[in-house]
């Protein structure tokens, strides 16, 4: 593992949705009225976790008990709204946007709006500050880099400075191949990645999180970017497998 932090502190947290132009996002009055509170979330780590148990789909996790309480708070019931990083803020606001070439694009096709709050381990991104409003952190994270053992790059020693361990690092990662993810917490361009001539290797195909490191130990990059809610998962399936 290359001990440093390529974003200082990355806050997970739940995010409401504000478009009240589009499609239908309701309002507080509405959703009690309705009696349901719609939770949207992506499996991830363990703040949201899908799984069989006879013939029935179950939630668990931090954020599935969070909202669980926060529905039970208000007197509704909970429903979950499973989703994904490329399609979350859709269901969430009624339109797609993504970040690209450091521009925040908006779509203009209108979507149905399936939920009324987003709980998943969201980080705080610039980006998506412009189209969704975050509640107060209260999961702090960071992004690390993580290598499979038998790369030749080594961990660096800590300074006492953060900026200057991640300056370090990425003068590291010329002509390495490091995989990432766009338009998640992994999005290359966030670190300015490029700049430091890197090999960006982005999945041809949607991946989730939890697949960056078992693709790094097939072969597919030498490198990858990821949180630490995953690194330490992954620590306890493949730790003599990684540093």
């Amino acid at each position: 593992m290359v001990n440093t932090k390529f974003k200082w502190l990355a806050m997970f947290l739940l995010i409401l949705g504000f478009y009240s132009q589009v499609s239908h996002a309701r309002d507080l009055a509405e959703i009690k009225a309705d009696g349901v509170l719609r939770h949207i979330g992506i499996p991830y780590a363990n703040f949201i976790n899908i799984y069989k148990e006879s013939d029935k789909t179950l939630v668990s996790g931090l954020d599935v008990e969070l909202m669980q309480r926060f529905a039970e708070h208000l007197g509704l019931r909970y429903q979950f709204v499973e989703a994904t990083w490329h399609n979350s803020i859709t269901l969430l606001t009624g339109r797609n946007a993504s970040y690209v070439n450091d521009v925040v694009v908006k779509g203009h096709i209108q979507h149905e709006i399936k939920g009324d709050i987003l709980a998943t381990g969201a980080t705080i991104l610039p980006w998506r500050k412009e189209v969704v409003d975050f509640s107060t952190p209260y999961f702090p994270s960071a992004v690390w880099l993580m290598a499979r053992a038998d790369s030749t790059l080594k961990p660096i020693t800590p300074s006492d400075s953060i900026k200057q361990d991640i300056k370090t690092v990425k003068g590291l990662l010329k002509s390495r191949e490091v995989l990432a993810m766009k338009q998640t917490c992994l999005d290359p361009d966030l670190y300015n990645l490029y700049n430091t001539g890197a090999k960006i290797i982005l999945p041809v195909t949607e991946r989730k999180l939890n697949e960056m490191i078992p693709a790094i130990l097939n072969n597919d990059a030498e490198l990858t970017l990821l949180d630490v809610p995953d690194i330490l998962i992954a620590l306890e399936k493949w730790r003599v497998k990684l540093r």
